[in-house]
């Protein structure tokens, strides 16, 4: 197989949500490089009826639902069984927990795989089912790595090197784009952070890092949360005790999320942990700074001084001076944009995902 020829390829990816995360977006972007190049791409998914499952039967692909049990014993059973109907060349997880699914019914079948690493290693590895995931990512022939950062602490951990693939994440640079003919309003700086509403996000760090800035500049920031998630209420309370509740939207999940992006002067990612955030991409492509996070991929990304400026994850002090660094120099936010655009469309459009492809299942294949 070319490098970049997936003509008649039988691939089937192993899904743990088709819900509206990154990781989901990425397989959107995968199938729809395959069927451009004439693959003939199927999913088994452990939900159903969830967001992306119906755009993915519109483009003529199957999708079989295989979690009808709770029981991973069933689930693996289901999962072996489509791949006895489907006779894939490659079974791929899509997600991190479902490397154990895939290591385990290729191990069985004789199936190729392709495993997922999507944040750090050691992330990945906490909790409950650590020693199985951990098995998986030691047996996979095969596994994709979105950034470089996950990569080196997947080699800390025990995996081959020559088992792992770098497979950046891409982006839609037509989607997203800067907006057209508007013009700036320096009174007022409009701040987004996109994210689920959860613990390892840390909007919490984000609403303190506005109210940490000088008075005459917090007043210029008005700030949209686009997002749901266990912690809303909390940050809602905790906008409104900072003093920040005429300036902060809590927007909730956002089906088309391309237009608030073009109607914003910056992105804001203030996580602890991250793997290699879509988010950042759909802002650079849409010709924004990031202020981030120096965590997982984020670095890999944003060029320190460059496309935004990041600080160290518990660097609150830091994440302000930027922050007021930002508001202050509309000069220095477009500048940082045009670089983040260019950036973002030279080295992770989705226009280069063929041959990534192409070079991976190759590798897989071997």
């Amino acid at each position: 197989m070319g490098s970049d020829n997936l003509d008649g390829l039988r691939i089937a990816f192993l899904a743990g949500t088709l819900g509206q995360g990154g990781a989901e977006r990425q397989l959107m972007h995968m199938l729809t490089a395959l069927r451009t190049q004439g693959a003939r791409p199927s999913v088994l998914s452990l939900t159903r009826g969830e967001y992306w499952e119906e755009p993915i039967q519109q483009m003529g692909i199957p999708v079989t639902w295989v979690g009808e049990s709770s029981s991973q014993l069933f689930r693996l059973q289901r999962v072996m069984a489509e791949l006895g109907r489907l006779r894939p060349q490659i079974l791929q997880s899509c997600h991190c927990f479902t490397n154990v699914y895939v290591a385990a019914a290729c191990l069985a079948t004789g199936t190729r795989d392709v495993g997922a690493i999507r944040s750090d290693t050691r992330q990945t590895l906490s909790g409950r089912f650590a020693a199985m995931r951990l098995w998986s990512l030691r047996h996979l022939r095969s596994i994709a790595v979105n950034s470089r950062a996950s990569l080196q602490s997947a080699i800390e951990f025990g995996v081959r090197p020559n088992r792992l693939f770098l497979l950046p994440n891409v982006v839609d640079t037509q989607q997203f784009q800067p907006a057209e003919g508007v013009a700036a309003d320096e009174a007022v700086v409009r701040l987004l952070a996109v994210g689920r509403l959860s613990a390892e996000k840390r909007f919490d760090r984000l609403l303190r890092t506005v109210a940490a800035i000088p008075p005459e500049m917090r007043l210029k920031v008005r700030v949209t949360i686009a997002g749901d998630g266990p912690l809303r209420a909390v940050l809602e309370k905790q906008s409104s005790d900072l003093g920040l509740r005429e300036a902060v939207r809590f927007l909730g999940a956002q089906v088309d999320i391309a237009p608030l992006y073009r109607d914003a002067d910056l992105l804001a990612l203030t996580s602890d942990s991250e793997g290699s955030p879509n988010v950042v991409l759909e802002a650079m492509a849409s010709g924004l700074p990031v202020l981030g996070t120096r965590t997982g991929g984020v670095g890999e990304l944003v060029e320190h001084g460059v496309t935004g400026l990041l600080a160290r994850p518990n660097d609150e002090v830091g994440l302000a001076v930027a922050l007021e660094t930002l508001v202050r120099n509309g000069g220095l936010r477009r500048r940082m944009g045009a670089r983040g655009r260019d950036r973002a469309v030279q080295s992770y459009s989705r226009v280069s995902l063929p041959r990534s492809l192409g070079n991976l299942y190759r590798m897989a294949l071997q």
